[in-house]
């Protein structure tokens, strides 16, 4: 199957790098992420090994950037490994807050403007001792909290959860969790473990061990403490290195969880690993869900579709696995010439006109990163995720078992665009009109997603069997009047201009350049962390790949 619907070559348009190479460390990769505001502010949070740094926009107009300075003794000496933006959105009452994640365990809560420290986990003040001391990988917020609950994941598999609204620790459970963890093994016949399940000094320890189903095996912990202390809970999974995680509530999952569920609307952990594998159980009582098995190598992430019925998978068999949830039935992605890093999904943007309506509701989007240096753009037609949907969902006890090598699977070989970057691309993030990647050059890079309009649609003479098919989208070039009359406007709204602070100074300027398909206008400034200043780069780098596409009519 060929994804043959779009040339998106000038509606991707470059806007802005900034450069964090003084500051990296191995993978050689910054790690981004997004917050907005209620008011239409979007802010870019940019990690390195030692700082974090703000990219303020209003709309798509790059504002005055700031890095993060937090005059705390123990966490000055500490390494960043991630961060993440407590709330997905902010506002004036709300302001943004980051939780960020250290290579020695700590983690820490932050108030982005005023720069004070909310709070410290996995670490005792009194005694300068953190409690488990291996560096972590991911943070991500609980919904069922209201994100004021975090899971951090370290890089043993390991998941501790925290409140971020308590500094009181729970002295009792750290030390029973260090004898637990001592006694976890994924052996039958070397695991000291013995219970199931048990219950002491309000403590409750579980376990999960199957030979025949050993990607479901783990083990977990929480206090049943009225008190809210710190940590809450506790657990352990049998995967050699977790790559991603989600955690996700949402009516759908009821409906593919084993029979002996009756909520019908079901909070699910879902993760994925270096061994190959998509696995999901429901959170508060760790029952498995569902299972997948990649054809090859491990999966690097995982995103959910905004009604959770679709899955995106990155993986190391250099493809990108769109996996429906209710069919059953899955559409790969391939494209790419290297592991794909990460894949996610986009709302198609487009304008009100009824073409553009059912294209936005006939198809999704989905965007991947590789380290071929490509960012891929694929367009899925919802119809070809193919399947009864009555008779593949569970009517058994057992949780479900998908593997790539039995489960149905259409084959896509051409995406609607690919956008080359100079670097293998590390992640990429995607706000609204607004997608940043971070390569391993040490670059970040935005693009601004445009709306398609009336010109972009072209109908073909012939009809095909579908009548929703009909929809061929291709860069039309304005009129040289429609562009002299964007240009006008462009340079009112987005003029030269010249701000200062106490640590930067900067100079932003809107440009103009012409490719083969259209005028487009161009952020063309460099940013550079260490010397909090942009540079001007040259337009030849960043747009020789704006004028071709590889979208095939």
């Amino acid at each position: 199957m060929n994804n043959k619907f779009q040339n998106l070559g000038s509606h991707f348009v470059f806007h802005t790098s900034c450069n964090t190479t003084a500051n990296l460390t191995p993978p050689f990769y910054a790690k981004i992420n997004f917050t907005k505001s209620l008011s239409g502010g979007k802010i870019l949070g940019i990690k390195t090994s030692q700082s974090i740094t703000f990219l303020f926009f209003k709309n798509t107009e790059l504002e005055e950037p700031k890095k993060l300075v937090v005059e705390d003794e123990t966490l000055n000496k500490q390494t960043i490994s991630t961060f993440l933006f407590k709330d997905e959105i902010y506002s004036s009452t709300s302001p943004p807050t980051l939780l960020i994640g250290y290579k020695s365990g700590i983690i820490a809560h932050i108030d982005c403007f005023d720069e004070k420290v909310l709070g410290i986990y996995n670490f005792e003040e009194k005694n300068k001792n953190i409690h488990k001391a291996t560096s972590v990988s991911h943070l991500i917020t609980l919904p069922d909290s209201k994100n004021n609950e975090v899971l951090a994941l370290f890089e043993d598999s390991t998941m501790i959860k925290y409140s971020v609204n308590t500094q009181s620790q729970n002295t009792f459970f750290n030390e029973k969790l260090k004898k637990f963890e001592a006694k976890i093994n994924f052996d039958k016949a070397l695991n000291k473990f013995k219970h199931k399940t048990k219950t002491k000094n309000n403590i409750r320890y579980s376990s999960y061990i199957t030979e025949l189903k050993p990607e479901f095996s783990h083990f977990y912990a929480y206090t049943q403490d009225s008190t809210i202390q710190n940590p809450l809970a506790y657990y352990k999974f049998n995967h050699r290195t977790i790559s991603d995680i989600a955690v996700k509530k949402h009516s759908l999952f009821a409906k593919i969880a084993p029979r002996d569920f009756s909520d019908t609307e079901i909070t699910v952990l879902a993760f994925t690993s270096l061994d190959g594998y998509l696995v999901l159980f429901e959170l508060s009582k760790m029952k498995p869900i569902l299972s997948y098995k990649a054809r090859f190598g491990g999966i690097n992430s995982l995103s959910f579709s905004e009604n959770c019925e679709l899955v995106a998978l990155s993986g190391q068999d250099d493809c990108i696995t769109v996996i429906n949830l209710l069919s059953l039935t899955a559409i790969c992605c391939e494209g790419h010439r290297s592991f794909v890093s990460r894949a996610i999904f986009q709302t198609i943007p487009t304008p009100g006109q009824e073409d553009h309506v059912n294209f936005k509701s006939d198809y999704i989007r989905v965007v991947g990163a590789a380290l071929d240096g490509k960012i891929s753009f694929w367009d899925l037609y919802k119809n070809d995720f193919q399947g009864n949907k009555a008779s593949s969902l569970p009517e058994s006890m057992q949780p479900l078992q998908l593997s790539a090598s039995t489960m149905s699977m259409t084959k896509m070989s051409n995406p609607a665009h690919l956008e080359q970057i100079k670097d293998a691309v590390g992640s990429i993030e995607i706000c609204e009109n607004i997608l940043a990647q971070c390569s391993y050059d040490g670059l970040i890079a935005t693009y601004v997603i445009k709306d398609l309009t009336e010109n972009d649609i072209i109908k073909p003479a012939v009809a095909e069997s579908d009548a929703n098919k009909n929809l061929y989208l291709s860069s039309a070039k304005p009129s040289e009047t429609q562009n002299e009359t964007e240009k006008e406007q462009e340079d009112n709204e987005n003029p030269t201009f010249q701000k200062q602070d106490s640590n930067i100074d900067y100079k932003f300027e809107q440009r103009e350049y012409e490719n083969e398909n259209s005028t487009v206008s161009h952020a063309m400034e460099h940013f550079e962390e260490t010397t909090g200043k942009f540079k001007k780069v040259s337009p030849s780098r960043p747009f020789a790949h704006l004028k071709s596409s590889n979208a095939k009519p």
